[in-house]
This record gives C-alpha cells, structure tokens and sequence, in this order.
C-alpha cells in the first residue's frame, strides 16, 4: 500500500488494467496534455468510470479523446488497447458519422439513448452485426460547460440473436400448430397468454387482435377460473408442467371440460422463454364418468335415507354373503365384514326370534318360492343396540330349480316398529285424555257418522257411550243453521280438508248453544282418507260479548270519525286495527287500505330510520309515548306529525297493542326551524366574522392596534412589526411615544388625550421612528371603546414622499409659466428700472456735490427724490418677484378688483402698443379666497394667450361681476353666489378641436419653443382647486372668452393697515444679544447699526457656517436675525440646527427670494418671523421688539 503523501499523486489509483494503462500512456501525445495538467473533472470522471462494472468511455475534449474501463476494453474487442487515447472518429471509423453526432450533441449539453442499436464494427478486422444499448451523457468542467461525452455501452448482440431465432421457431411452431387439429397456445414467461391456434380461435370466438390475455379468462367457466388461475400461478411459480381441468365455452355459449396442459421453454440456462399448452376435450368423458358416479351415489344415497343396505348370497357350495355399505352399518359391521358367514348372521339375530327366523331362510331356500321375506330383530354387535330387520329378496334358481342366488335389502324398520307400539299407546292415551278434556271432541267417518264422542260431548247431547255409533248429530243443528254449515262440511269432506265452522247446537235440556267447530281430515298409514277428527268449543258467552264489544266499538268509531286529527288502533304485530276518518283523509285512501298501508312509508326517508329506533324503545317500555317526524300527506306535502301512543290492555289484562292520535305541528315546527336556522345563521355568521377579522387581523396591511385608554399598546398585527421593525414583544406595554418625532410629541398628546374624552379621531399623521432610525409618516384613524383604545393606521411615508416631489414638480412647472410671463416684461421693465436707478444715482451726486459745497439746505430735496425711486425701484422688484420667484402660498379672501388694477400698468407692457386694455370692473365686486400670486399669474398668462391671438392688434378686455346661479344651467356650474373674472379678446378664436383640448397639460398651438402648453391646464388646476370653475368660448374669426367663476366668500376683517413711518420708538434692547448673519456686507452693516441704536449687543457673521459657530458655543443669544440666502448653509437649516442647541431660540429671517419656501408655515415654526426686502429701519425695529418682547 503507498504511503499516503505517494498516493496523493499517483493517477489514476487502481482501476484494474485500465487504471494500470491510463497511468503508463503517454497522454502528452494527445490534445489532453500530460495527466498533471488534466483539470480535476477529468480526473474525477476516470476515477469514477474505473470502478464501474459497467462498460464506460469517456470522450473528452472536441476530438472525443477516448479513455474507457475494463469492461469497455472487452466491448472494443481487437481495437483494444489502440482505442486508449485515440479520437473517437479514428478509433471508430466504420461508425464515425454516428459518433459525430453524438459529440455534437453532448458538447451542447443535450443526452442521447438508444436502445438495441444495430452497428457494423470491424473489432475483429470482419465486418459484424452487434447491437448495443447506449446511453450518452454530456460531461461538464469546472465552469459548467460541457467538454465531453460519456458513453455507457451495454452489448444486447446475444439476447436480440437469440430473440429473432425464437420469432422465427415461434413462426414455424405457429404454423405447425395451426395445422393440428387440436387446441394450441402460447403464453409468455410471466403467464401472458399471447398466442392461440386457429383452432381455439375457431372454437371460442376470440381475435387475434383483442387482449387475449384478459379475454381469455374469460372463455373459462366462472366457477373455474379461481383454480385454473391458483394451478396456473404455481407453475408459473416453480416452472413445473401446468395441468387442469377447466370448463372453456364455445362460441354458441356451451361449456365443455378440457384437459388444459402447458409445459415450460427453456434457453441454455434454464429460463423460461415461453410456455406451449394444449386443451383437450375431456367433456363426454367427464359426463360418463359423472353420470356412472351420480348414479353410484343415488343409489347409496337412496339406501341410507331408506336404510335399505343391500345383500348378495351366492347359495352353491355353502353360503358365501356380499353386503353392501348400508347393510354394515344397519347391522353395525365393520367394512372387514362385508363377506360374514351364514353362522356370524345367527348368532346376530336377537335369541326369541333366531330359531323362527333361520327356519323360514332354510325352508325357503329349500322351497321353490323366488320371493323372501321376513321381520326380526337383530343385537347389533357395535353398540348392542336392538334393530328390527324387515328382508325382502328374490332367489334365483336354476333349470332344475335348485337356489344358486339371492338377491334381497335389508330394511331397517326400528322407528316402523316404534311408531306401531306407540300408536298403540297414543290410541290408549288419546281415550283417557280426551275423556277427561274441557272440550267436546269426536271423530267422525267419511259419511259424516260419529265414531266417538268424549264425555264432554255426550253430556252436552244427553248420548250414553253405547248409543254413539247410532246417534244423528245432525238434528240437534238450528235449522237457521243447517244450510251453511252443511255446505261447509260436505265441501271439506270431498276436498278432504280441515274446516272451521259455527252453528247453534240444541243442549240436552233444549237450549241451543253457539259451538264453535275446528276439524281435521284423518288418514291411514297407506294415505287412505279416514274422515274427521275435531273440537268443539262452546262460545255462546263469548259471542254476546263481542256483541256487546262490537256495540262499544262502534260507539267509539263514530266518536274517532269525529275528531279533526288522525287517530288509529294497532295490534301487537303493528298492523292497524281502526283508523279514523282523518286518518282516511291525511293518507287519501279508503279504510281497508289505510288498515293495509305500512305507515313507515310515508315517513320522510330523513325521519325513518330514528322514528325506528325511537318507535322499538317506546313500546317496549310499555308506557304512554311520543313521536315527532315527517309525513307525506295525499297531496304530496310533508306535514310534521307529533303522535302520541299508549298501550291496549285486554281484560285477562294482557298487553293486546296500541292506541294512537296524531296532532299536526307543522307550523310549530316550521318556526322552530326557522328559529334554529336563524340561530345557526347567526352563529356560522359570527363564526365566520370572528375568522374574518382573524384573517384581516393577520393578512391586513393595515396598522391594527388595541391599547387602553392611556395609550399602552397592548396587541398589534404584524403589519405594524413589519412596518416597524420592533417586534412584538418590544411594543407590546408601552405607549408610542418613545416612537414619536420630537416635533409631533405635543401634537400626538393633544390626540391621545381627545381619545381619553371618548373622541374619535381620524387622518391624524404623525412620526413613528423604525428600527433602523429612520422615521415613518404614520395616518390613523382611531376610536375609544368599552375602555381600550381600537386604531387602524397606514403607513403613508411613500404617498408624503410623493407629494412632496409632485409639489415641487408643480412649483417647477408654475415657476417656468412665471419665467415665461416674465420674458415677455423683460424689455419693458429693463427701461422702466434704468429710468428709477437713474433717479437714484442723481439725486446721490447731488447730494455729496451739495455736502463737499456746503450747500446742506438742498439736500433734502435730492434725498426725498433718492428715497421716491427707490420705493418705486422696490415696488417694481416685488411686482416681478410675485411672477419670478417661489414666494410662499397663502390662499387669503381678497377682492379682485384692486389686484387688477395694481397689475395695469404691468398688463399693458405684456401687451404692447398694438393691442387695446378695457377694464370693465363691477363696483360692488364681492370677495374671494384665493391664492394672490396664482390669481395673478392666471391673469398675466390669459393675457399673454390673448395678446399671441392678435398679431395684427385688437382688444384685451379684463372684466369682473358677481354671479349668481339658482339651478344647474347645463354648463356644469353648481348652484350658489359666485366673483366671475372674465379675460376676452377679438382675436382668431380656437377650433371645436382646439376647444376642447385646451385645459390638457402640455397641449399648445404655438411653434416649437414659445409655449410649454401648461398655462392653461395650470390655471384650470388652480381654479379647481379652489372649488371654482373654468369655462372657454370660443369660435373661428370671433375670438376667445375665458370666464373663472370663484365661490364668493364674506369680506374679511381687516386689522388696522400700517401707516407712514412713525417716529422711533425708546431702544429696548439694553442686556440683550442679536447675531445678524447677512453676506451682503452694506446691509448687514445698515441692520448692525439699527440694532445697535436699539441697545442690542451685536455679533455678526457673513454665511451660515460661521453664525452656525457662534450659535454652538457657549455665549448668550437673544434673537437671530438672518438672511434666508446665505451661501454654504441657508437661514433656515442654520435657524434649525441653532434650535437643537437653544430650544426656543427667537428667529427673524430677511428675504428677498425665498428659495426653498412653498407656503409660509413651511418657512416659519412657532418663534419665528420673516421680513421681506428692502424694508424701512423703523419696520424692523417693530419686528425685532415684537420678538423680544413676547
């Protein structure tokens, strides 16, 4: 054995001559390359393939370089050893295209199978049919790829050699077999009866082309099939000659038995290869035998059920006895005995008569008599038992008359014997008894004559026992009587047959009695009628009472066809005795069937089998009981019936059967069940509510939680731990609020404590951290209820991330409309700001001309006309940035009319000198609640619209009125007050196609590049959202008419507005701090120096970093006062990091263009306040004390 580290590199290791080969061949010779560089699936495969018993090759790389086994090595034949390391191709080349493919195949992963595959090899250097059974399957590296074929090679050559040879004895058993005349078949080695001759096809009828297997089970008698199957399986089983006898049926239908014989076909091994078997028709024989053995056993049969036993004396030369098996066992012998002499006979007849009957034997034998018989009793040598022997036999005599033989049968008449004695005896005490009986007997002749009356009968009559024979019985008969009771008797006499009758009988003492008469015909031993034998009973008390029964019972069917509810009688046997009218009636039948109809078949089938049971138990408790079930009525209804019984009794006081009444409950039971059905209703009902709100509960995605009235959660779905992240063990027991975003804690108390009032509260949002720190936006809905808390929340972080992105995708739309609009006053108002700027720097260098001169009494002048420009400078800055810029949006109630006219002068800029303003303003105008900064861009872009549809000129007209509207009037608009804002022009007006695409987002008419199509979709999206409406008229050549129709509102109160600068007010700041964060250094210098004359210690800072600095150290700040558009970090974020350090931190922001606001409670949080540039000192004095101060 190698050492374990030699091991290690030796390849392959074993593998029997193949193994030893692979590890001596030069593989370097090959595309494979030397076996140290083989990759490890390789290695692997020959490994595998040299330990399998199997004949394996393995065909690697493109060229199928071949590496095989041991056993394939016996597959290769004389090509073995030069296949080792050869291309398949090459190494096969009589079979190379078939090779080629395979190797196609394998390389693209696909396996191949073939089963016996006819090749022609050279392996001998002869050309050679062989057949294979090959498999191949593609052999894949180390990447997954194939890069090889192995092939599994089973030659099948023997077996399909020796498979034809046998088709081709078959074929020539076949034809042999079909020219026998006798029944050949053939069946395969696991019993498959696959082949009859033409012959047994004839015979049975079956084709060739059925399933002769399952057919021919079929041709064999029934009561044959289980044996032939149970021989057939057990030489199947040891391989032994099958044999049995079976019934087959011919194809007219008749059956006859058939030897069937098979016998086993063996190869050189042993094996069965097929199983030859013939039928032969046995049937005459078998019914021969059968008939000879039926007779055999009718005859013993006959001898033992007449315990005849048979015997045979041959009387020449001595007594030489035969006895059959009956007469042994009459005369309990052994079979040994069957030829006993004369003498064993003698002394076997009983001692009184044995010298009588050995006497008559000789004297008849000696006689010339062919008849024997004799009666004697015999001791039986077995049991010792006494036996009569009755003999009857022939003897047989010869020409001379002497006896040569008898021929007789023993009879055994033991009971004969008995029955005779005890006749005798039963005749003997038949006197006695009947003499003695209660009754009145007789027996009577076939005339009619009495043979014998007991004494009852001749007490009754007044007849003396000697004077019976001669007594006329039949004139004690009523005469009333005689005629039926004669036709009665006269009919049973010649039919032979027993009678019952009755009829009044004249006593002794001249009263006629009512006897009742039961008689019996009488025969004798040979059949013979004898007459009559019979009772009478006299039954004259028992008439009256039924009389009287009869009276009483009729009463009671009069009173039961009365009653409105089924009533019946029943007798023990079940059968009804009495059924009343309503009884008649629910069966709707007459009163003889309804006493026939078995009631259990009106039952409901569902009630049948329980009123049985229940039925067996209350009558055997003998007790009064009750019944409820379902019954068809005459018309075809089920009619519920509660029945109530109690039992007969006679007057012996014997139970005697049943009484019974039937009420019908249906419409109790009718509600009953609709009760219970509402109950069960409502039980699956809840049942399947509480797994509805199981499943809902589980599967929901919905938040689902239950606290109590403090808020402590105390379940929560999984939807909540999934959304969370905590789980459940970890929510469970508290409240939310270590959850909650600092910022939402006030706000969700104020909530939570509106459910401890019994409130309920919906679409409350709120902030609920996840595990991973981040926050969720959580919505709920929740209700406070028997002292818990039920809520339903979801988790809306996806829809506020949303809206957020489409709010600002609409402030970037809005913002582009604006820039649109303003590049149309960009000429206008350049002109416009040169001329105020112009005023400015004039009036300036004037003012220091004057100061450097001395001249100071002028310098007001100048600086009033500075000051004027730039107020108008600032006016005219704002008036673009509400066009510009994102300012905050606030809807406020405003009236219309003084906006219009604050944008005139702008409107007329947009339009030009072309086109013609009208304003055409109602006085009494009422308000609206609206955004400002919309409204106007609404108005500027409507005019933008009308100006672009009058390049030749025309007129814009801006219109205002109040409308009212007191129904729908078919424009859609709802009934109610409304401002309506009309904007018209006369120019080329719009197309029913245009018209109608008008409001669609980015749908416009201008060319490529002057219109995004968004002004008017954005101002129907405004005005809708603003519950208003939007309407267009519109025709080619007649101009275009926009109308918005804005919900009128009440006028507003107004606070105070703020007048002129008022003197300023005593400084206020003295121990106070203010940081000014401002970049621009003159302003900040102007707002540094205000402060300071205000009493505020300043610090400064010129960007957001750096107040950011001051704010996170450790001084004193009262107020921060900062631009919104600082470079590095905005006002804002500077603003929100300073209150995570000083909560409450007073905030005043300065803007000229707030960048990042949208609405102004996004800019502003409790504490803070924003003033818009340029302002007026004294204005931002009064900000700052407002701040300090509160």
């Amino acid at each position: 054995m190698l050492a374990p580290a030699v091991e290690a590199i030796v390849f392959p290791a074993g593998g029997g001559e193949m193994g030893a080969r692979i590890r001596n061949f030069d593989w370097s010779r090959t595309a494979l390359g030397p076996i140290s560089r083989w990759p490890q699936s390789l290695k692997t495969t020959v490994d595998n393939i040299l330990q399998s018993p199997v004949p394996i090759a393995t065909l690697w790389g493109r060229d199928g370089v071949m590496i095989y086994n041991d056993a394939y090595s016996v597959v290769a034949g004389g090509r073995h050893p030069d296949l080792l390391g050869s291309k398949v191709l090459e190494g096969w080349p009589e079979v190379a295209a078939f090779n080629r493919h395979v190797m196609e195949m394998g390389l693209r992963g696909q396996p191949l199978s073939f089963r016996d595959e006819k090749l022609i090899l050279f392996r001998s250097g002869m050309p050679e049919d062989v057949w294979f059974n090959l498999d191949y399957s593609p052999l894949r590296d180390e990447t997954g790829q194939p890069v090889g074929v192995m092939a599994i090679v089973i030659e099948t050559t023997q077996r399909v050699r020796a498979e034809r040879a046998l088709k081709n004895s078959e074929a020539q058993f076949r034809t042999f077999a079909n020219a026998l005349p006798n029944h050949v078949w053939s069946a395969t080695p696991d019993g498959h009866v696959d082949w009859l001759n033409r012959q047994l096809l004839d015979y049975t009828g079956l084709r060739r082309t059925e399933n002769l297997s399952q057919r021919w089970r079929k041709v064999v008698h029934p009561d044959d099939r289980e044996r032939a199957a149970d021989a057939w399986a057990k030489a199947l089983k040891s391989g032994e000659v099958f044999q049995s006898d079976v019934r087959l049926k011919r194809r007219d239908g008749e059956y006859r038995w058939h030897l069937s014989r098979a016998t086993p076909i063996r190869d050189a091994d042993g094996a069965v290869l097929r199983w030859i078997g013939t039928n032969t028709d046995i049937d005459d024989q078998i019914r021969t035998e059968r008939a000879l053995r039926d007779r055999e056993a009718d005859l013993a049969r006959v001898q033992k059920i007449g315990k005849v036993g048979g015997v045979e004396v041959h009387l020449v030369g001595g007594f030489h006895n035969r006895r059959s098996p009956e007469y042994l066992s009459i005369h309990g012998l052994r079979p040994e005995d069957a030829h006993e002499s004369h003498e064993d006979w003698v002394r076997r007849i009983h001692p009184d008569d044995r010298a009588r009957t050995e006497r008559a034997f000789i004297d008849a034998v000696h006689s010339t008599a062919t008849d024997y018989s004799a009666e004697y009793r015999i001791i039986r040598p077995n049991d010792g038992e006494l036996r009569w022997i009755a003999v009857k036999a022939e003897i047989e005599r010869d020409a001379t008359g002497r006896a040569i033989r008898l021929v007789g049968a023993h009879i055994d008449i033991t009971e004969r014997k008995i029955a005779e004695q005890a006749l005798r005896e039963s005749e003997r005490r038949f006197r006695l008894v009947s003499e003695s009986a209660p009754v009145m007997l007789w027996m009577a002749d076939t005339t009619g004559k009495c043979l014998y009356i007991n004494r009852n009968l001749r007490e009754f009559w007044g007849v003396a026992a000697d004077d019976v024979p001669t007594f006329d019985w039949a004139r004690t008969i009523h005469p009333d009587d005689v005629p039926s009771l004669s036709a009665i008797v006269i009919r049973a006499m010649a039919e032979r047959t027993g009678f019952t009758a009755e009829a009044r009988y004249r006593r002794a003492d001249g009263e006629y009695r009512t006897l009742h008469t039961t008689a019996q015909p009488r025969f004798g031993a040979n059949g013979a009628f004898l007459g009559m034998i019979g009772v009478n009973v006299d039954i004259t008390e028992q008439r009256a009472g039924e009389k009287a029964l009869k009276e009483s019972e009729e009463r009671f069917r009069l009173i039961a066809n009365s009653a409105p509810v089924p009533m019946w009688v029943s007798r023990l046997d079940g059968k009804r005795a009495f059924v009343n009218q309503a009884y008649q009636d629910f069966l709707g039948g007459s009163y003889d069937d309804c006493l026939a109809f078995d009631w259990r078949k009106a039952l409901h089938p569902q009630d049948l089998q329980r009123i049985l049971v229940e039925q067996v138990a209350g009558e055997s408790s003998l007790k009064p009981f009750a019944l409820e079930a379902r019954y068809r009525r005459a018309d075809g209804t089920w009619r519920w019936l509660r029945s109530e019984s109690q039992p007969r009794w006679g007057i012996d006081g014997q139970h005697i059967g049943f009484i019974g009444v039937a009420h019908d409950i249906t419409a109790a039971k009718q509600a009953e069940i609709e009760l219970r059905g509402l109950n069960e209703r409502l039980e699956a009902l809840v049942a399947a509510r509480t797994r509805e709100r199981d499943r809902i509960w589980t599967v929901s995605q919905d938040l689902l939680i239950v606290a109590d009235i403090n808020g402590i959660w105390l379940n929560v779905n999984p939807a909540v731990t999934a959304t969370l992240g905590w789980s459940e063990s970890e929510l469970i027991g508290r409240t939310s609020e270590w959850l909650e975003h600092p910022e939402d804690h006030a706000r969700t108390r104020q909530h939570q404590k509106q459910l401890t009032l019994g409130n309920r509260i919906s679409r409350f949002e709120n902030r609920l951290r996840h595990k991973d720190g981040s926050y969720r936006w959580i919505s709920w809905t929740a209700v406070p209820h028997e002292g818990q808390i039920y809520a339903v929340a979801r988790d809306v972080t996806d829809e506020k991330e949303a809206a957020e992105t489409l709010r600002r995708t609409e402030d970037a739309l809005r913002q582009s409309q604006k820039m649109e609009a303003v590049g149309q006053l960009t000429g206008g108002i350049a002109h416009d700001f040169n001329n105020l700027l112009q005023g400015i720097i004039g009036s300036l260098e004037q003012v220091r001309q004057r100061v450097t001169q001395g001249r100071l009494e002028e310098i007001e002048r100048f600086l009033s006309g500075a000051m004027g420009s730039a107020n108008r400078a600032a006016a005219l800055t704002h008036r673009l940035l509400a066009f510009s810029r994102r300012q905050p949006l606030d809807p406020k109630t405003l009236n219309i009319n003084p906006l219009i006219q604050s944008m005139e002068d702008l409107v007329r800029r947009t339009i030009g000198e072309r086109l013609t303003l009208d304003l055409a303003l109602e006085p009494d105008l009422g308000f609206a609640h609206c955004d400002q900064n919309q409204l106007e861009n609404a108005i500027l872009n409507l005019v933008i619209n009308a100006r672009d549809a009058m390049p030749d000129g025309g007129t814009v007209t801006i219109e205002t009125h109040n409308l009212a509207v007191a129904d729908l009037d078919g424009t859609g608009v709802a009934p109610g007050t409304y401002v309506a804002l009309v904007v018209r022009d006369t120019g080329i007006g719009m197309s029913p196609d245009v018209k109608a695409r008008a409001f669609d987002p980015f749908f416009t008419t201008k060319p490529l590049g002057q219109g995004t199509g968004l002004g008017l979709s954005m101002i129907y999206g405004f005005v809708r959202q603003s519950d208003g409406y939007v309407k267009i008229d519109s025709e080619i050549g007649a101009g275009t008419t926009v109308r918005i129709i804005l919900p009128r509102v009440d006028a507003p109160v107004h606070a105070p507005a703020e007048t002129s600068p008022a003197p300023p007010e005593p400084s206020s700041g003295k121990g106070r701090t203010v940081l000014v964060i401002e970049d621009e250094a003159l302003v900040r210098l102007l707002v540094v120096d205000a402060l300071a004359e205000m009493g505020f210690q300043i610090l400064e800072a010129k960007d957001g970093p750096q107040g950011l600095e001051i704010l996170q150290s450790s001084r004193a700040i009262d107020l921060l006062v900062t631009d919104v558009g600082l470079p590095g970090l905005n006002g804002r974020q500077v603003a929100d990091a300073a209150r995570l350090v000083r909560p409450g931190l007073k905030v005043l922001f300065m803007t000229g263009y707030a960048e990042n606001a949208t609405t102004a409670k996004d800019l502003l949080a409790p504490g803070m306040q924003i003033i818009a540039k340029p302002f007026a000192m004294d204005v931002l004095a009064r900000r700052v004390r407002e701040l300090t101060e509160t």
